[in-house]
């Protein structure tokens, strides 16, 4: 993704990505066995 706002909140470990709506919204969202998949949508 190019251009996507981002801010880094204070007290956030080094591993922990936090994503808003904003940038979810441009992507498909599945969830299998668990685990949440994000991929591009299809044109």
């Amino acid at each position: 993704m190019n251009n996507v706002q981002g801010s880094i909140s204070p007290g956030m470990e080094r591993d922990t990505v936090l994503l808003g709506m904003s940038f979810l919204n441009q992507l498909a969202i599945e969830i299998r066995g668990g685990e949440m998949v994000l991929r591009l949508p299809e044109p």
